[in-house]
């Protein structure tokens, strides 16, 4: 069902503002955008989250999808 899921939300989730598709995507958008220097101590990263779907509750999830 996660993978139907997936298929059904990518549309919505691609066009999303805070879509990144991969690494090398968000070392562009930092390299574009960020134009200060940042502070010392700084670290930047992100991360890619495995079985989403799973762990959200269901009829929060339904309610979610019919509100798009």
């Amino acid at each position: 069902m996660a993978e139907v899921a997936e298929k059904e939300l990518e549309t919505y989730v691609i066009e999303t503002q805070s879509y990144i598709r991969d690494t090398t995507a968000f070392l562009n958008a930092i390299e574009r955008e960020v134009t200060t220097p940042l502070a010392e101590g700084i670290i930047l990263y992100c991360f890619d989250v495995v079985k989403l779907y799973p762990s959200i509750p269901k009829k929060e999830g339904l309610e979610a999808c019919n509100s798009l």
